[in-house]
């Protein structure tokens, strides 16, 4: 009757209202997390929402919507009000009931909730993959990226992900991406807005939240990678995942113990299905895995699944970025032992798609039955290698990489042609690349210049990564090398003559030459090659 009833809030995300049977009406105002200046309880980009009055509405359902007690699985309708020149991309049923109006729909709460939804004016590209619709939608802030072009890096993933899974697990699947400038997000952080680029999961779309760059090749290897990621949390723990997840408490959540399967896995095999579809090369992969080890190191030795089922406590917020690295890596070594273990009958793929066939998106399994799963799948003797290093706390055997056919080594030392201190980042304004973070160097350039040619061979976008990584700050062989920067608007010409020297390496990884009948066995079950 246009009275306001009386309200309490009893926690941080429940309020509880006197007289609700007599309820008309609820009126809120909402305030977007990205521009939130509350760094202690930062919300990760793309679990929160944004706000830009007439540009972008990133619409996590969560943020903004919440349900009563006793109906969250009642059925749900929205109304959206919007300009007329924006679309809503979105895995939820949508309908416009005239050209400002949407009508938007979930069977309940719980699948609202794990729907985001992204408002702008429309730049959407579509493509199929079996019997798999695609759907992606871009919002980029200064026009730089559009969806077409990352149309064109996802379809031969898409393609590669399929082969890896066998069959697409969905007839539907949005790529909703905002592309953001980098220099806006380091003022953000000068004014004390926290920020960070990443993605996150859902079960028939994924978001993103990626720093704009006219350099196609930074551009094209973020974008592939973090995707296939994403897209590969269909199998988990979209598909297969515990009761903790499928009867998810939003007041108070209780943590599965399995993040190292989760996301660590799910990095893993992200590398795998491109390895094998050819997406990138062995080489490559190695950098990767190499990559992992060096970060895996920062974190130390401990318990992945106390961690995990402990994962908001602060001090395990620190260890979570762990699941990447070490998570991988644990991924990565189980695999090697299951092929080994079963001579090449069995891999950690295909137990990852026995146990979605045995439970798969409704049927949970009890965190504490996982491992026994796993045994049960593979071999006994996986059980020493659970408690030891996923359970317990033991230092990973990395050696075993070896096993793949690949050298590794703690610690090695080479002799190696350096050029000295500095670093060369992509200059968006100048669409050129620059020289930052100088130090001594035999060449003598500074901050900000820009370089234009390798031994007379003009710089570009396509030959930058070739040119650095044969001649400038680890020289190939030792020659002489000619650079022409730009300095201030006048261009010069450096010569240096790179210093000859001993170099530590940790966690070096390499190639095999000659390699044993097991070797090439777990090579081609797990690599195809």
């Amino acid at each position: 009757n246009g009275k306001k009833l009386k309200t309490k809030q009893k926690e941080i995300n429940e309020f509880y209202i006197y007289n609700a049977g007599s309820i008309g009406k609820i009126e809120y105002y909402v305030n977007d997390t990205w521009d939130d200046k509350d760094k202690k309880n930062f919300v990760f980009q793309p679990g929160g929402s944004n706000i830009e009055a007439g540009l972008n509405y990133v619409i996590n359902p969560h943020c903004f919507f919440g349900y009563f007690d006793g109906f969250k699985m009642n059925p749900i309708q929205i109304e959206v009000k919007k300009p007329a020149e924006m679309y809503g991309s979105g895995n939820l049923t949508k309908s416009s009931k005239d050209n400002i109006t949407d009508i938007i729909e979930a069977p309940n709460y719980v699948f609202l909730a794990d729907n985001p939804i992204m408002y702008c004016v429309p730049d959407t590209t579509s493509f199929q993959v079996a019997a798999a619709n695609i759907h992606i939608s871009v919002y980029s802030v200064n026009g730089i990226v559009k969806s077409k072009k990352v149309a064109e890096y996802l379809q031969p993933v898409a393609g590669a992900l399929k082969e890896f899974l066998k069959d697409l697990p969905v007839s539907e699947y949005h790529f909703l991406y905002y592309f953001d400038d980098p220099e806006r997000l380091q003022t953000s952080k000068s004014k004390g807005l926290s920020g960070g680029y990443g993605a996150l999961e859902h079960n028939h779309s994924s978001f993103y939240y990626l720093p704009e760059s006219r350099y196609e090749k930074n551009l094209v290897e973020t974008v592939k990678h973090v995707s296939s990621h994403e897209f590969l949390h269909l199998v988990t723990p979209l598909n297969l995942h515990s009761e903790e997840i499928e009867h998810f408490d939003f007041l108070h959540p209780k943590m599965s113990k399995h993040l190292w399967m989760y996301e660590g896995v799910t990095e893993y095999f992200s590398y795998l299905a491109q390895i094998r579809g050819n997406i990138i090369t062995e080489k490559d992969f190695r950098k990767e895995i190499r990559s992992r080890l060096n970060r895996g190191s920062q974190f130390g030795n401990f318990s992945m699944t106390a961690m995990s089922s402990d994962v908001l406590s602060p001090s395990n917020q620190k260890l979570y970025l762990s699941v990447y690295s070490r998570g991988a890596l644990i991924a990565m070594l189980l695999d090697i032992r299951i092929t080994e273990l079963t001579a090449g009958k069995k891999t950690l793929q295909s137990v990852m798609m026995a146990l979605s066939q045995k439970y798969g998106t409704a049927k949970p399994f009890k965190d504490d039955q996982l491992f026994d799963d796993i045994i049960a799948l593979t071999h006994p003797k996986v059980k020493d290698f659970i408690n030891a290093f996923i359970i317990g706390e033991e230092a990973l055997p990395y050696f075993e990489l070896s096993k793949l056919g690949w050298d590794y080594a703690e610690e090695r030392r080479d002799r190696i042609y350096f050029c000295g201190y500095f670093g060369v980042k992509y200059d968006e304004k100048n669409a050129a690349f620059s020289f930052a973070k100088t130090g001594e160097n035999v060449y003598g350039v500074q901050d900000n210049d820009i370089l234009l040619a390798v031994n007379n061979t003009p710089v570009t976008m396509d030959n930058f990564s070739e040119l650095f990584d044969k001649y400038l700050q680890i020289n190939e062989n030792g020659e002489a090398v000619d650079i022409t920067i730009n300095r201030n608007g006048t261009q010069l010409q450096l010569h240096g003559v790179p210093r000859s020297g001993i170099s530590t390496m940790r966690n070096y990884l390499g190639e095999l030459k000659d390699l044993d009948e097991t070797q090439k066995m777990i090579r081609k079950a797990i690599l195809n090659k």
